[in-house]
């Protein structure tokens, strides 16, 4: 069998009829043995979320939104040369809006809108995109077929909008379905969905494209993943931030996830197990630069010459502290606390312990989400303090690993700069240490705290 090469393509690469065109472009270059996961259109999933959002008895409301988004994704196949091509594909999209009109149909009429419903909404934007990056590859003489996640068997386990992909059942699927396409031409899937076990659709949450990219390497185990972006990869930090920013070559699995839960938004941090369990390793592309390589991320990247790689941050987050009294101790309010954001389902970025309190740290989005959890949690705290407008700095490598002084240099450098540290969380790894920072003093933090640990010391390679 031939070796695979699995790429990925990201909505926000995939706007107009010329970006489409510029990424089959691309993908002519490659022969047999390519598959080429995809994301909606940009911006479709959020208008999908939108009208499903404003809900409606008015069906006129339903044929409009139908309507705008069919003209849209024909507008998308205007540079399709081949008039059987374009053809072809128009009638797919036409069968494929008319089946969206009618399930959003039924729920307005019905007023009611189950997660399953949302589930199939949520899934029309990947399927488009798929036909339409198909049809401009046939245009170009390619061997190519699109797959529907569903159909080629990519098994989903779990919660609504947050799904588990079965690895192993997967698999197995794909060697019935798509692999026999892949060993003659190129095949392109689509990403951020499959099916449960029931046979009905289950999305993977954001980042789902991302983590189906890596489910698919995993599956078919492909010698690499390509994901092509409008950027060359990771950076050292936000350059529009810090102007002495600097492409990262290299990531180990690890980095990259932990750049990723900072808000990178090269990869999403759910994509790296599939790609660890089986060392495939993942090269970040530009689409206007496609010889050059920018950041790899493996198993084998090895440790810089400077502690830290990157310094990120996440902003529009807050602090959550718990207090619990003298007489308790954190684990009676960790404990029904987490079995209740587990229902919940809300994400913390940091957390923070002292003998009787607990401090988390998550975006303010899901503050009142918090709140109405702790109400259900029914924990015995003594005073529950709220700090907003925070922001987390994370400083992240590998070379941070049993390296003495790491804390002491970031606390030193951020209070010569007048910046107050409001939380701190540091975990097991080694390769991160995260604090709190008021949102005021993120600019003059970040350029700081580069300065001191990558400007000031040797390559990042």
């Amino acid at each position: 069998m031939a070796d695979v090469t699995v790429h990925k393509f990201g909505g926000g690469i995939l706007k107009t009829a010329q970006d489409y065109q510029r990424a089959a472009t691309i993908l002519n270059g490659f022969g047999p043995g390519n598959v080429v996961v995809v994301s909606a259109k940009f911006g479709v999933t959020d208008q999908l979320a939108g009208i499903l959002a404003n809900l409606s008895p008015n069906s006129g409301d339903v044929d409009a939104f139908s309507q705008k988004l069919l003209e849209d994704h024909l507008h998308a196949l205007e540079d399709v040369s081949d008039s059987t091509i374009q053809k072809e594909a128009s009638k797919r999209v036409l069968e494929l809006v008319s089946r969206l009109n009618k399930v959003l149909f039924g729920a307005f009429l019905l007023q009611e809108l189950t997660p399953r419903t949302v589930e199939l909404v949520h899934s029309f934007g990947e399927r488009l995109s798929a036909v339409i990056l198909d049809a401009y590859l046939k245009d170009r003489g390619v061997r190519s077929k699109a797959w529907m996640s569903d159909d080629a068997g990519l098994i989903v386990e779990g919660r609504f909008s947050n799904g588990t992909v079965d690895l192993t059942q997967t698999a197995q699927n794909f060697q019935k379905t798509i692999r026999p396409d892949v060993q003659e031409g190129l095949v392109v899937l689509t990403g951020y969905f499959g099916k449960n076990a029931d046979g009905h659709v289950l999305t993977l949450g954001r980042g789902g494209s991302d983590y189906s990219a890596g489910v698919v390497a995993n599956a078919l185990d492909a010698k690499k993943l390509l994901v092509w972006k409008d950027v060359e990869g990771f950076m050292s930090a936000d350059p529009k931030t810090v102007p002495n920013a600097r492409l990262i070559p290299s990531l180990t699995y690890k980095e990259a996830e932990e750049l990723g839960f900072f808000g990178a938004k090269i990869l999403h941090p759910k994509t790296m197990a599939p790609l660890q369990e089986k060392g495939i390793a993942v090269e970040i592309k530009s689409v206007f630069d496609p010889q050059k390589t920018g950041t790899v991320i493996s198993g084998n990247g090895h440790q810089a010459k400077s502690v830290a790689k990157s310094v990120a941050v996440k902003k529009n987050a807050c602090i959550v502290t718990l207090h619990g009294g003298s007489l308790l101790d954190v684990s009676s309010i960790a404990y029904p606390l987490f079995e209740e954001l587990q229902k919940h389902d809300l994400p913390i970025d940091a957390i923070s312990t002292s003998q009787s309190d607990l401090s988390l740290c998550l975006e303010e989005k899901y503050l009142h989400e918090l709140q109405r959890a702790l109400g259900h949690a029914r924990i015995p705290v003594s005073d529950v303090a709220i700090e907003k407008d925070v922001s987390l700095l994370g400083l992240v490598g590998e070379g941070m690993r049993h390296t003495i002084g790491v804390s002491a240099r970031l606390f030193s450098c951020l209070a010569q700069s007048k910046v107050n540290i409001r939380m701190i969380s540091q975990g097991a790894s080694e390769i991160n240490i995260t604090v709190a920072i008021s949102k005021s003093d993120v600019d003059k933090a970040l350029k700081s705290v580069h300065a001191e640990f990558i400007e000031g010391e040797a390559s990042l390679a």
